[in-house]
């Protein structure tokens, strides 16, 4: 519901995305968790830019998940 009450790249949907990504992650679900971690660090890049500790969990997030799934290219 949230996600329909606010634009889809909007700041408020961070932390909610991010618990969406890792709940996937848990689950062996890795690409679905991906495609969503992608869209955290879209919208953190494009709210805070590439510099903001939010960013950096973003891109620490997919750090972690490509680890955790085998993936460390």
């Amino acid at each position: 519901l949230l996600y329909r009450q606010l634009p889809p790249d909007h700041p408020g949907l961070i932390t909610t995305l991010t618990n969406l990504g890792g709940w996937h992650a848990k689950r062996g679900n890795f690409d679905s968790a991906k495609q969503i971690f992608d869209l955290v660090l879209s919208i953190c890049k494009k709210t805070w830019g590439e510099f903001h500790s939010e960013t950096a969990l973003a891109y620490m997030n997919i750090g972690r998940l490509l680890l955790d799934s085998g993936d460390e290219q």
